[in-house]
């Protein structure tokens, strides 16, 4: 979640809760992304960051942003209990959903 490093960035520009969502999103849903309690859709999160004069690059280079999702839970916990034919059976599902979606990043959603 970076919504906190949003807020430190609208803060030291000087700009409301109330200017910048302004058309966006509501002042509640700005709050609750800032104190980290939800996640903005990326659109939002991108006119959320123009509308404080932030490109996506420098959001990414100053919040220290690493793209490193969280693996699907099946797949961790049969890691950790080392059974092979279940370590298989679960990357067999994986592999099927790949093959389904041919999105690469399919193995970190649940």
């Amino acid at each position: 979640m970076y919504g906190h490093e949003f807020k430190e960035l609208r803060l030291e520009q000087g700009i409301t809760q109330k200017e910048a969502c302004k058309g966006i999103c509501s002042e509640s849903k700005l709050s609750r992304w800032e104190n980290d309690q939800i996640e903005v859709a990326f659109s939002t999160a991108m006119r959320l960051l123009n509308r404080i004069h932030i490109t996506s690059h420098e959001f990414m280079g100053w919040s220290k942003f690493s793209p490193q999702p969280e693996t699907d839970k099946e797949v961790t916990e049969v890691w950790h209990k080392e059974e092979i034919p279940l370590i298989k059976h679960v990357a067999k599902k994986q592999l099927d959903k790949y093959h389904q979606s041919k999105i690469l990043l399919i193995f970190y959603q649940p």
